[in-house]
């Protein structure tokens, strides 16, 4: 019997955290079946980053946009999610892959 795979999951990581006055690229990482993704996700100052939850820290000591920061990472997520099902659950290559998401986003 054929082992079922769950859903990969999509993260989102910083990409320094040395110093939390300077702003730092957010990249979404997605690993699947055919490969793996990575792609810029925006810029934020590490200290308004939340690491455990993946997303912008909201409230009036934060970034002003953490909100939409947060939602443009749930519309990216669920963009590579929906893209993942629809080529049969990972069937497609990562340069594939990056350039429907670009069409989407």
């Amino acid at each position: 019997m054929p082992k079922i795979l769950g859903v990969p999951k999509v993260r989102f990581v910083l990409t320094q955290r040395k110093h939390p006055e300077t702003p730092a690229y957010i990249f979404l990482y997605f690993h699947y079946r055919l490969g793996r993704l990575k792609h810029a996700a925006g810029k934020i100052r590490p200290k308004d980053w939340d690491e455990k939850a993946q997303r912008a820290k909201e409230g009036p000591r934060f970034d002003p946009d953490a909100s939409a920061i947060n939602t443009y990472l749930d519309e990216m997520r669920r963009h590579v999610l929906a893209i993942w099902e629809e080529n049969n659950r990972g069937g497609i290559g990562p340069d594939g892959f990056r350039a429907e998401l670009g069409k989407r986003l």
